[in-house]
């Protein structure tokens, strides 16, 4: 392989995130959006203009998703929160496994059919009483549905190209999942 003809990367911006993960793209905003899940706090890059920005979450994120409204999705430790990058607000939407307060929502994503995909870990990392869940809106409030139980963490649920397959792994075991 010709690696000559390839960009070389270089920094945008020294952040030095404690656990940095979750990138996602805005196309509204034409910025990438990432958590910083030990340093509680969602940043955005514009690379256009090189503007950066930072918001400090009450607690650990595991994701961020665009919202059409531009607001924000974010999976924080013990639910769903909408936060308003305009003023920085968060504002819990719905409470995700209050009956066990060792857990924490993980990673996320948004399929083609806009439903969002997470799921939830041992915050010890060696319970197997996390899950894989998705979420749809309806009317004004939001339907979570539970699919999968029994991870110690679920990580990466990712959508194919085609967007017909859905991926999610337990990290601990080292098995990748599918639906069919």
């Amino acid at each position: 392989m010709n690696t000559a003809a390839m960009p070389q990367p270089h920094c945008v911006w020294d952040i030095r995130a404690e656990l940095g993960e979750g990138p996602v793209w805005s196309v509204r905003e034409q910025a990438l959006y990432f958590v910083d899940i030990v340093g509680q706090a969602i940043h955005r890059f514009h690379p256009a203009s090189g503007a950066r920005a930072s918001w400090s979450a009450p607690q650990r994120p595991g994701f961020v998703a665009p919202v059409s409204d531009g607001t924000l999705m974010c999976g924080l430790k013990d639910g769903l929160y909408c936060l308003d990058p305009a003023t920085g607000v968060f504002r819990r939407d719905v409470a995700v496994e209050p009956d066990l307060p060792g857990n924490r929502i993980n990673d996320g994503s948004v399929d083609s059919k806009g439903r969002l995909w997470f799921g939830t870990m041992d915050d010890g990392e060696s319970t197997p009483s996390g899950a894989l869940y998705s979420v749809t809106r309806e009317g004004t409030g939001l339907s979570v549905l539970r699919h999968d139980e029994g991870y110690i963490v679920t990580n990466g649920p990712g959508i194919s190209p085609d967007g017909r397959r859905l991926y999610h792994n337990h990290s601990p075991a080292g098995i990748i999942y599918t639906n069919r």
